[in-house]
């Protein structure tokens, strides 16, 4: 078959589009039409780079979010392993015509100053996890000597 530039290109699978718009229709409502996967894993990334935020009395906090609107609660695992901190999660269903598998991992290391027993985990109606603990205050400014040679 020759295909002209610009020219009517007859769909091979007249299926796949409709299979692939309703596809898209239910990952939306799935995750909000607002809320695209991809911009959620960048917010993730951010927030595992600078997991250290102030609270509404402005003492720092450490503070991570993840994405989880897929998964039930009940398919929701956090861990820590020293001072590593595991979130998982893993869902799995079967119908007469479909079979859905997902999982989601993300590890990190908790910073010197973040005891794992102070970690709280909340899991929002949205599908929002959200980790943090208490940090210690800042110590009280202090003049350090200078030493001259």
């Amino acid at each position: 078959m020759t295909v002209v530039a610009g020219a009517d290109v007859p769909c091979l699978a007249p299926g796949v589009m409709a299979d692939m718009e309703r596809w898209w229709a239910e990952r939306e409502a799935l995750l909000g039409a607002d809320s695209h996967a991809e911009t959620w894993r960048q917010k993730e990334n951010f927030l595992l780079d600078n997991p250290v935020v102030r609270d509404s009395q402005g003492r720092p906090q450490f503070r991570l979010q993840f994405d989880l609107r897929q998964f039930k609660p009940e398919e929701v695992t956090v861990r820590t392993i020293g001072q590593q901190l595991i979130v998982q999660a893993r869902h799995e269903e079967a119908g007469p015509d479909k079979k859905v598998h997902r999982e989601y991992c993300r590890q990190c290391t908790l910073p010197g100053d973040v005891t794992p027993e102070a970690l709280v985990s909340r899991l929002s109606r949205s599908g929002i996890l959200t980790i943090h603990a208490p940090l210690p205050a800042a110590e009280e400014d202090r003049v350090i000597p200078i030493d001259r040679c």
